[in-house]
């Protein structure tokens, strides 16, 4: 099976399916794809409603069509994969990009203590501001440091899960 450039995809539903059920012609959508015979380089997509979810109307079609691929990214990380539960701890690196804000989102829901590195101070306080991080569990991505700083924060402990979407080393 071959695979097309770009997995997300937002729009307007023009046409659906007589056993569709989840969406009307005429909502904002957007989808989650990268199939190439359903890619999001089309002018009209074609997908199983399983994939399409609802834009709210205060959300554009840029930002929205931003979001599937890295909370697909997360939820598969997060859950499937390191299986995290309420009251597990994790370290979040790159925690101000994408997908370390949409995992941030799925550690306050699951009830997990977040640890996080940034890059930059304006990262940092994005956190605190935005997300209510304590500045104490936010590192520098720039350095090793932040191992010190996990063990001093856990007692020795460590953390149960590491999400990495930082590249290189």
């Amino acid at each position: 099976m071959a695979y097309s450039l770009g997995n997300e995809a937002a729009g307007i539903v023009t046409r659906v399916g007589k056993a569709v059920d989840r969406c009307k012609i005429g909502d904002r959508v957007v989808y989650l794809c990268g199939l190439e015979s359903t890619g999001c380089f089309h002018t009209f997509g074609r997908v199983d409603q399983n994939v399409v979810c609802k834009i709210p109307d205060n959300l554009s079609y840029e930002i929205a069509a931003g979001l599937p691929c890295v909370y697909a990214t997360v939820i598969y990380g997060l859950s499937d994969a390191a299986r995290l539960q309420k009251g597990e701890t994790i370290l979040i690196h790159a925690a101000a990009g994408g997908v370390g804000q949409a995992a941030i989102h799925y550690c306050k829901m699951v009830g997990a203590e977040i640890y996080a590195t940034v890059s930059t101070l304006e990262k940092r306080n994005l956190l605190v501001r935005e997300y209510g991080i304590s500045e104490d569990h936010i590192f520098s991505s720039r350095d090793l440091t932040f191992v010190k700083g996990i063990m001093r924060c856990t007692k020795g402990k460590g953390v149960d899960v590491v999400l990495n979407s930082l590249s290189g080393e």
